[in-house]
Parts: structure tokens; C-alpha cells; sequence
């Protein structure tokens, strides 16, 4: 089953059933830097600020990429400050102008991963960590089960990103070639070059594997993507860490009931009616004895906190909150509404519980 990596469908396919999966083809730019690195990997803890490094980016590396688009070219190089121990960088030349295309570490910004097209270029760089093996294509288990939440104190990505025009930066976590985990962001324009930092909650990712979405705790490989800008836009990220951010810790129904000072806001609408923060904690403090309206409140409150505090839900999170506020302002008055097994909304009710249940909780 080929699936479209980070559902970008103009880059790269991701890796089908094998064990690795070729970027494209091959024009002889790759090179190996050899240096003395000890097997397996290496996690640089920065204790103060409770992060973990993927990169420093303090190896350099350097491609020029071929004027023909379609065409990707590589350089792998021995990072001893990077996950895994090697960092390979791939550029793609994806359409549009024929003119320079360069991919860098630490040329252009110093510590910094960057692409810079020519004018009118449409390109991706990608940054690929899955240990020792001297190449571009993915080993989806080079990693070796990495536990990237360490233990449940990580939770999140964080970089810094710029672009001059606009881009995306994408992440796939892989557990192996059929489990696997994607998350995307858009970079917004700024001339000036400025770095924004960025953070993708473990949480929020999707599945995108053919069986479904990576184990956070035994991951394989990491790819970033750096990529779908405007013709001609220039890209840059730095300050690649795993952290914890407690937007993305539990959100849960519990967590929100035994800890009301976590709440961002005193008052939420479920359905067609405004609740107020002490009238929602005794919603969450009563049992629901069978009935789908408030099993459902449960979880829409939960959702409607977790959003309020930052989460970024997808297009079909977003649809299950709707829906569910519709449900509810379908009864008179206020909550609970005794919908029992009778009610032909339960089912309805439940399933839609379910679905939020999954985004209030992490899957890591």
C-alpha cells in the first residue's frame, strides 16, 4: 500500500511493506563523512529547560541539488550530537523554475537546517534520523524502539522555523514500514527572516500507517520535511528538541475535574446552552448511570478545555464537536438529559464520546 507521505502527494511516497523505502532516483551526490561514533545513539539531555535534543545541527552538511526537477539529491553524514549517530539530508527538486537549489547545515545559519531555492523553484528538503546505515532510504526500524516520550516525560516536538515566502514543516514518526505517525504545520511568511518556535504535541498526530499509527515509545526513524512553499521560498529550522508541554499532557474528563485551576476559561456552551465552570466540575463529579448525554458531556467538555488550552484538533475532531454540540441542543433545558437505551440519539451519542475519548487522551 503506498501512502502519501504527510499526504503531500507531490514529494515522496511513504515506505511500503519493505524495510526501507527509496527516495527516488539515485544521482550520485551522496557522501559519507567519517568520523569515530560509538554504535546506537545519542540523546543530549538539556536538564534546565526539560528538553531533549534530536539535533544540534552542529555537523555541517551541504548538497546541490540537480537542476531537473523530479530529481533528489543526498548527503549522508556522521552526527554524533544527532539521534541515531547520522543525519541524511535529501533535497528534491519538485517542479517549477530550473535554477539553484541548495540544502545545508550550518552554512547559511549557523546550528540551522536550510533550504534555499532558486527564483521560481518549488523543492523539499528532508531530514532523515534512523541510525547507522549510510543511507538516504528509510530504515523504519533503525532506531531501535526508541521511547521518545522517556518514559511519559516528553510529549511534544519543538522547533524553530522561518521562511521568506511561506512553507510547511512536516514530521512522520515511524514505529515500522506499516505503523506510522504524522503531524504538519504551516510556516508563515516573514521577509525578515525571523525564527518562530513551533511545538507538535505527540498527541496530536495522525495515523497515516497502513496498519495504522507509530508506538511514540518504540519509535524507529524521524523524518522532518521542510517543503510546499510558494516557488522560490527559502526555509530554515533549528532547535529540534522533544519536550513536554503541558497543552498536550493528559486532557482527560478526570484531569479536568481534579485539577480546576488548569482551567483556561470559566465557562463553556454544550449544545444550546452556557454553562458555568462550577456547574460544569459538578457534571464531571456526577455518575452518569447509563446515560448517553452525559457521557457525552463528559468528553465534550473535556475536548472543548483541551482546545481552549491549546490543542489543535483535525478537520475530524472539529466535525465530532459540532456534531456533538448538535445533539445536545436538540433536548430543552439543561444537562443531564436521561437518554437511555431506548433513545434512538444514544448511539449516536456514545459513538461521538468515543471518537472525542481518543483525542482527550494521548495515544502514546
Amino acid at each position: 500500500m503506498a501512502v502519501s507521505r504527510f499526504s503531500l502527494g507531490r514529494v515522496f511516497e511513504g515506505p511500503r511493506a519493505g524495510r526501507k523505502k527509496p527516495y527516488g532516483r539515485e544521482v550520485g551526490m551522496k557522501t559519507r563523512l567519517l568520523a569515530p561514533i560509538a554504535a546506537g545513539f545519542v540523546l543530549a539531555a538539556m536538564a534546565q529547560a526539560q528538553t531533549t535534543t534530536i539535533d544540534t545541527f552542529e555537523t555541517k552538511q551541504f548538497v546541490i541539488a540537480d537542476l531537473t526537477p523530479g530529481v533528489t539529491n543526498s548527503c549522508c553524514v556522521v552526527a554524533p550530537a544527532a539521534i541515531g549517530g547520522e543525519r541524511d539530508l535529501c533535497v528534491r527538486h519538485a517542479g517549477g523554475a530550473v535554477a539553484t537549489l541548495v540544502g545545508d547545515v550550518g552554512y547559511v545559519f549557523t546550528n540551522t537546517a536550510s533550504l534555499s531555492c532558486g527564483l521560481g523553484v518549488e523543492a523539499c528538503l528532508h531530514l532523515v534520523y534512523d541510525g547507522l546505515d549510510n543511507s538516504r532510504d528509510i530504515n523504519c526500524t533503525g532506531l531501535n524502539g526508541l521511547d521518545v516520550t522517556e518514559g511519559g516525560t516528553r510529549n511534544a516536538f519543538q522547533l524553530s522555523t522561518t521562511s521568506d515566502l511561506g512553507a510547511n514543516v512536516a514530521i512522520t514518526v515511524y514505529q515500522d514500514a506499516t505503523h506510522y505517525s504524522v503531524a504538519m504545520v504551516t510556516v508563515a511568511a516573514d521577509p525578515t527572516f525571523t525564527f518562530s518556535e513551533v511545538t507538535f504535541g505527540f498527541a496530536d498526530f495522525m495515523p497515516a500507517g497502513p496498519e495504522g499509527g507509530a508506538d511514540f515509545t518504540r519509535v524507529g526513524a524521524l523524518v522532518f520535511e521542510l517543503c510546499n512553499g510558494p516557488g522560490g521560498a527559502d526555509i530554515s529550522m533549528k532547535n529540534l528538541v522533544t519536550t513536554y508541554d503541558p497543552r498536550f499532557g493528559d486532557g482527560s474528563p478526570g484531569y479536568w475535574q481534579n485539577h480546576p485551576d488548569a482551567w483556561p476559561v470559566d465557562e463553556l456552551t454544550l449544545g444550546a446552552v452556557t454553562y458555568s465552570k462550577e456547574e460544569l466540575l459538578a457534571l464531571l463529579a456526577q455518575p452518569a448511570n447509563g446515560d448517553a448525554s452525559v457521557i457525552l458531556a463528559y468528553q465534550l467538555v473535556a475536548a472543548k478545555l483541551n482546545v481552549a488550552r491549546g490543542r489543535n484538533p483535525i478537520p475530524a475532531i472539529q466535525d465530532a464537536i459540532a456534531a456533538a454540540d448538535s445533539l445536545l441542543a436538540s433536548f430543552p433545558g439543561s444537562l443531564p438529559f436521561a437518554v437511555g437505551k431506548k433513545d434512538p440519539r444514544r448511539a449516536a451519542m456514545v459513538a461521538i464520546a468515543s471518537q472525542l475519548a481518543a483525542f482527550n487522551t494521548p495515544p502514546y
